[in-house]
């Protein structure tokens, strides 16, 4: 063995060594290594040519198919010449230019650098653009160049050209007025028109030295400033008041120089996000606290370091407690798998960016930093009622989980039409039309939520007009963000309320808009937890036909649901209008001219499917026709009994006592009706006449006695009283807006169908009616007040300590406002017991003060236009009283009665 092996060594080495003298293991090396490098270089020219075939994939089919028509805002990109141009291709601005964009929470970085400033990110639906300025000696202080260079400025580019000018001519368009708004108007449109309450920012990079460039960028914005639209600080309400667009100044620009001014600001400052935790910077001189990417250290192989993760989060956790937003610039772009990453690392680490996870859709919303609120906009919570669910019940929402839905923008309005004799548009174009897909909601929430109390606020607008875009900021700021609050859409007009033999026999339901109502409550009890919310602890609201929807879902199903889904319900001036049954006189009438107009009643089939069938422009022209075109202050299109959902009538259950919830917080205003009802009744006859027309199922005896019961004194000739109700006899027969015959039938409007214009003291900060400033501050926040403790006590009336701090300024005095009636203990429960103290006791809030202002009040036909008187401004003073509901209003309890006894010949 040991032979074998020795020989076999010795005879190895040898020819190991002779191996590479031989030709033919060298030309065998040889050719591999040329093979490799071959191989390099085909793999090199093969991905040059892969890169090639692609970009002519991309590129060619764009550039040789011919492209849509230009419309709206990209017609003006195409038509783009020169920036100075811009403004010219601004006028005029129409509506439709931002109507189809969605707004979203981005920012166009270097926006001057595109070959459209300002346009392609309004197109796109970012919410900020940039500015980088330059003080040029040359030019002087009269304008400012824009540009990222001193070698790219130009003297046609500058900050009025590219930005001032245009914006101002989009606002001009989106507010309709170019002057100077009226003293204490504060609803104001933004840039889009899809969601006009959007603030646009406007990042401004000082390049030049800042000290001497400030007086030229403030005197800039001049232009903004003098039409009330730039947002502002005021030291004398220490808070951010909220307009179009907001400046904030970044890069060179003066700190010390910004905050100067003590009293007022409208520029705001890029705090460090570095150096956070300086006391210097808050929410009163500050907007972002911005960073560069830099900062957080080299980044390895595309992925953040645990470090890096827990620095990100800190700073922006750092930056939301000051009420910051933070910003980071100088991210990397490429690979796109880090842009995403390092997008969704800032988004879910930041709390202006909650997630709420429903299990059929995970939605991403938005934190205010103003209001120190989770805010999601458009939260799906219905299936679309299009096609073969028109008409029937609403249906849970498909999975949808491919990718977070933003919840940053109103959603979409359901189809409109309003009461008659209103102006019908019989035409709705694309720009015009509501959108069948519009079952969604919106959530207010404070970002600690848990175990809070839920507000689910209904909107109103006759079960045929209005929305849930509304802000509900101030409601729950008020009651420091102690409740939840959710706003939802439903079905309006004959897509929510259709009703009729034919459609219930094809398998349609009526009642729509009121089963969407409930669905959503349904929602909300699945839901509400997930946001922080206590299912347990729901009050329904509503105003006008929201008010009405709530009592009716007080009782649907017979009031057999309890408090499955609700405990409490606030009613204001609650719309309970006519109910008929499904295949009642009203009805079927409006069916049967609805189905014509929309060409579908004289046909051998079932003229309900041919309704489901129909194209949305001709169903939506046709509701707005059949409603417009009725009866004088009515819709077409309302709630009836159904037999399953509102098996009686209202006052029939509700004197029976058969409802679900607990409680009810109902209320309603003065002059309720004068929008509602003819304003030519100035005769007995012309009275008579008009009550026989609006009630066809009242017999001649009952009309008689609602005559007698509504009489009043010969029609009095005197001036027009800015209050009712606070005395009598006058309390009958004159108010602000009518005397004699004309008040009596506004009288017997509003106490059947409540209507009010008390909606600026619920949830609108920046609304007015009829005229500016009409309530105080005290008289707001006490409703607000009252709503609030309602919704987390059970309990509306304020403690003693509640009242002080509304009344009090601060400073020693107070306001002078008179809100003591509302204080626990002196407030009671209402109560009908013959023989108790509290019966038939309710709170009256009044206005009183001010200075006394005409307003030309116009008649919802159009045909009477005349001066009303109406207290305004700063002296205006709330002032509240207990009164004895039953002699209210020269004996309100009484006709009341009257109403409650004849339900069924009105039929309500």
């Amino acid at each position: 063995m040991s032979n074998i092996t020795d020989t076999s060594s010795r005879d190895l080495i040898p020819y190991y060594k002779s191996f590479h003298r031989l030709p033919y293991p060298i030309n065998e090396r040889r050719f591999w290594r040329n093979g490799i490098y071959a191989s390099f270089f085909i793999s090199v020219l093969g991905t040059i040519a892969a890169f090639i075939w692609l970009v002519l994939l991309l590129a060619l089919p764009y550039h040789h198919t011919p492209g849509a028509p230009p419309s709206g805002i990209n017609s003006l990109i195409e038509q783009w010449q020169t920036p100075k141009d811009s403004v010219n291709l601004l006028s005029p601005w129409t509506s439709d230019l931002t109507k189809d964009i969605t707004p979203i929470p981005c920012h166009s970085h270097n926006d001057y650098w595109r070959s459209t400033p300002l346009f392609e990110a309004l197109a796109a639906g970012c919410t900020g653009v940039e500015a980088d300025i330059w003080l040029d000696d040359k030019v002087g202080s009269e304008d400012l160049l824009v540009g990222h260079s001193l070698r790219s400025l130009r003297n046609d580019r500058t900050l009025q050209s590219l930005y001032i000018k245009p914006i101002i001519t989009i606002l001009e368009y989106q507010n309709n007025f170019s002057a100077a708004p009226e003293e204490g108007i504060k609803n104001f449109n933004g840039v889009f028109q899809s969601s006009p309450n959007t603030t646009l920012t406007l990042l401004l990079d000082f390049k030049s030295d800042g000290v001497k460039l400030w007086p030229s960028a403030t005197q800039q914005l001049e232009a903004l400033r003098s039409k009330n639209w730039l947002t502002y600080w005021s030291n004398s309400t220490r808070k951010i008041n909220w307009r179009p667009i907001i400046v904030v100044a970044t890069g060179n620009a003066p700190f010390d120089l910004l905050v100067s001014n003590t009293t007022y600001r409208d520029v705001f400052y890029d705090a460090p996000l570095d150096d956070i935790s300086n006391p210097k910077y808050d929410s009163t001189n500050s907007y972002y606290a911005s960073a560069s990417m830099g900062t957080l250290g080299k980044i390895w192989l595309w992925k953040f370091s645990s470090t890096q993760l827990g620095k990100i989060k800190t700073q922006i956790a750092a930056a939301n407690k000051k009420g910051l937003k933070a910003r980071y610039w100088n991210t990397p772009s490429w690979p796109v798998s880090f842009r995403e990453l390092n997008l969704d690392t800032r988004q879910s680490g930041n709390v202006s960016s909650p997630v709420v996870d429903l299990g059929y859709s995970v939605y991403r919303g938005y934190y205010n930093v103003t209001s120190k609120l989770n805010i999601f906009k458009g939260i799906r919570y219905a299936a679309p009622p299009v096609g073969t669910l028109r008409w029937q019940k609403p249906q849970q929402p498909s999975e949808n989980r491919t990718s977070n839905i933003q919840a940053t923008a109103y959603p979409p309005h359901c189809p409109q039409s309003n009461d008659a004799p209103m102006p019908a548009n019989y035409n709705f174009t694309r720009s015009g039309l509501g959108n069948e897909d519009c079952l969604f909601l919106s959530v207010w929430v404070s970002p600690d939520a848990k175990n809070l109390p839920v507000m689910v606020w209904i909107h109103g607008g006759g079960y045929g007009a209005g929305s849930g875009n509304n802000d509900f900021s101030e409601l729950a700021n008020t009651n420091s963000n102690a409740f939840i609050i959710v706003a939802i859409q439903y079905r309006l007009g004959a897509f929510g309320f259709l009703s009729s033999s034919d459609l219930v026999a094809s398998g349609g339901v009526p009642n729509a808009g009121l089963y969407d109502v409930n669905f959503s409550l349904q929602w909300v009890q699945s839901h509400i937890s997930k946001f922080g919310g206590d299912p347990s602890r729901v009050t329904i609201a509503g105003e006008s036909a929201g008010g009405g929807s709530v009592m009716l879902q007080t009782i649907a199903y017979g009031g057999t649901l309890g408090t499955s889904l609700f405990r409490n319900g606030i009613v204001a001036s609650p719309y309970l209008p006519m109910q008929y049954d499904y295949d009642g006189l009203k009805p079927e009438e409006s069916y049967g001219k609805f189905a014509d107009a929309v060409g579908c009643g004289k046909r051998n089939g079932s003229r309900f499917d041919c309704l489901v069938a129909a194209d949305t422009i001709a169903l939506q022209n046709a509701s707005a026709h059949v409603s417009t075109t009725g009866d004088y202050g009515q819709w077409a299109f309302l709630p009836v009994t159904d037999g399953e959902f509102l098996i009686k009538r209202p006052s029939e259950q509700l004197l029976a006592g058969e409802v679900n919830g607990v409680r009810i917080l109902s209320g309603n205003n003065a002059n309720e009706a004068p929008g509602f009802v003819p304003q030519n009744i100035n005769t007995t006859t012309a009275f008579n006449t008009y009550t026989r027309s609006l009630f066809l199922l009242m017999s001649n005896s009952t009309l008689d006695r609602l005559h007698r019961i509504y009489s009043i004194p010969p029609t009095t000739q005197g001036p027009l009283f800015a209050t009712a109700g606070d005395s009598s006899p006058t309390a009958l027969n004159q108010s602000v807006f009518a005397i004699g015959q004309q008040q009596r039938a506004n009288n017997l409007y509003s106490e059947t169908t409540f209507h009010g214009g008390d909606l600026n003291a619920y949830y609108a900060p920046n609304r007015t009616y009829l005229g500016s400033g009409t309530l105080s501050p005290a008289f707001r926040t006490t409703i607000q007040k009252i709503w609030g403790r309602f919704i987390v006590y059970d309990d509306p009336t304020l403690p003693a300590d509640v009242i002080t701090s509304i009344i009090n300024l601060g400073n020693g005095t107070q306001t002078g406002d008179n809100i003591a009636a509302a204080g626990t203990r002196i407030w009671p429960k209402w109560s009908t017991e013959k023989y108790s103290d509290d019966s038939y006791k309710m709170l009256n809030l009044n206005m009183t003060g001010g200075e006394e202002t005409k307003i030309l009040w116009t008649s919802a036909d159009g045909g009477v236009k005349f001066n009303v008187t109406e207290n305004t401004g700063p002296g205006l003073r709330a002032d509240l009283k207990i009164v004895d509901a039953w002699d209210w209003e020269g004996g309100r309890g009484a006709r009341c009665d009257f109403w409650a006894r004849i339900g069924s010949e009105v039929p309500e």
